[in-house]
């Protein structure tokens, strides 16, 4: 899904799946359902900070970066909701590093 200092087009929303999350050709952790991939990329406007692998068959929600951040624009309360959303996320995150 993303590679290492790549940009990375689309936020990505693990729906069914488990991806592992790779740097320097080592796996760090595995997410499953309910992580975004790609946040800190959407949010800092920055390249990909690790390898994301999905090694099986699997159902994705993704979003293009550029069309969600024109959405956001018009939708404040969304805006919110989602950095509320990817907030959690990467606290969730922290917790299992």
């Amino acid at each position: 899904l993303t590679k290492l200092v790549k940009k990375v087009p689309v936020l990505y929303f693990i729906y069914n799946v488990e991806v592992d999350i790779i740097v320097d050709n080592c796996k760090k952790l595995s997410l499953r359902d309910g992580y975004f991939i790609g946040e800190l990329s959407f949010t800092l406007d920055q390249a990909a900070n690790a390898d994301v692998v999905v090694n099986q068959p699997t159902r994705i929600l993704y979003w293009p970066q550029a069309e969600l951040q024109q959405l956001l624009k018009r939708n404040p309360a969304m805006k919110n909701a989602l950095e509320a959303m990817i907030t959690q996320d990467l606290a969730k995150k922290l917790r299992q590093d």
